[in-house]
C-alpha cells in the first residue's frame, strides 16, 4: 500500500519549490511542468514525492494508467525480457506496456545512464511516451547537466525537462520529522533526539529508519530507551551492516 502523500511531506526551504512542482504536476494530470525531472541527494525525498504524485492522481483519475518504476526495476525488466526466448515478442509486449501509461514516473533515472542497451530502450520509451502526448516524471541524484552527457540524443530529450532540485534537509526540517513523531507518540529523551539528529545526517530516508526502529523498541520493551540502549541499538546494527527499508 502507497503510504506516501502530500500532506504527510514535511516542508522546509530546502524541499518547498520540488513539493510545489509535484503537487502542480498531480493536480493538472501533467499538463503543468511536463516533463519533470526531482534531483536531489539520496535520502532527501524524491521517491516521496514521486509515490505522492501517483497517489494524488490515482485518487481523483482512478481510471488514468499510471505507471511507477524505478531505474534498476526498468533495468531488471529489459534484461529478463532480452534473455526470453520469444525475446522479440517479449520486448515488443514490454514497450507497448509502457507506451499505454498515461503517466509515466521513473525514479532513480541516473541508475541507467551508464547501462547502455537498458537506456537505449528507455530512450525509445521517453521519446514515445512525449510524441504521443503523454505525461512524464522522473528523479534523479544526478545533476541534469552531468546525466547522460556520454549519450547525445538521451542528453537532447534530457534538457528539455523543467527541474525542480531538493536541497540537503536543513536543521527545521530534521526537527520538524523528529516532533512530528513525538506529537505521534514517539517517547524519546531530548539527548536520544539529538542523538538522532547527529547520526542521521543529512539523510531524511535515514531518520525515518532510525524512528522506525526506535518505535520497534520501545513498542517490544515497553519502556523509553535511555542513551546507552539507543547507542548500542545502532552501533549493533552499523556493525552487522543491519539495513532498515523504509
Amino acid at each position: 500500500m502507497n503510504t506516501f502523500s502530500f500532506d504527510n511531506f514535511l516542508v522546509s526551504e530546502t524541499n518547498r519549490f520540488a513539493k510545489e512542482a509535484c503537487i502542480r504536476f498531480a493536480n493538472s494530470l501533467g499538463e503543468l511542468y511536463n516533463p519533470l525531472l526531482i534531483y536531489g541527494a539520496n535520502g532527501t525525498g524524491k521517491t516521496h514525492l514521486l509515490n505522492s504524485i501517483k497517489r494524488n492522481i490515482e485518487d481523483k483519475n482512478a481510471d488514468m494508467n499510471i505507471i511507477l518504476v524505478t531505474g534498476e526495476q526498468f533495468a531488471n525488466e529489459v534484461i529478463e525480457n532480452m534473455r526470453a526466448i520469444n525475446n522479440a515478442e517479449s520486448m515488443n509486449k514490454m514497450r507497448q506496456r509502457y507506451y499505454n501509461a498515461d503517466i509515466l514516473i521513473i525514479d532513480d533515472l541516473d541508475w541507467l545512464q551508464h547501462l547502455e542497451a537498458t537506456r537505449e530502450e528507455l530512450l525509445h520509451v521517453i521519446e514515445r511516451i512525449m510524441n504521443d502526448g503523454k505525461k512524464l516524471v522522473v528523479s534523479s541524484t544526478t545533476g541534469i547537466n552531468e546525466l547522460f552527457v556520454d549519450c547525445p540524443k538521451f542528453k537532447l530529450q534530457i534538457d528539455i525537462f523543467y527541474v525542480a532540485s531538493i536541497e540537503k534537509p536543513n536543521a527545521m526540517l530534521i526537527d520538524s520529522i523528529l516532533n512530528k513523531n513525538i506529537l505521534e507518540g514517539l517517547c524519546v529523551s531530548d539527548d536520544v533526539k539529538d542523538y538522532l539528529k547527529e547520526h542521521a545526517g543529512e539523510s531524511i530516508t535515514k531518520l525515518k529508519g532510525m524512528i522506525n526502529t526506535m518505535k520497534m523498541w520501545i513498542d517490544i520493551y515497553d519502556h523509553e530507551p535511555s542513551l546507552a540502549e539507543v547507542e548500542n541499538i545502532f552501533e549493533a546494527a552499523a556493525h552487522y551492516s543491519y539495513k532498515i527499508n523504509v
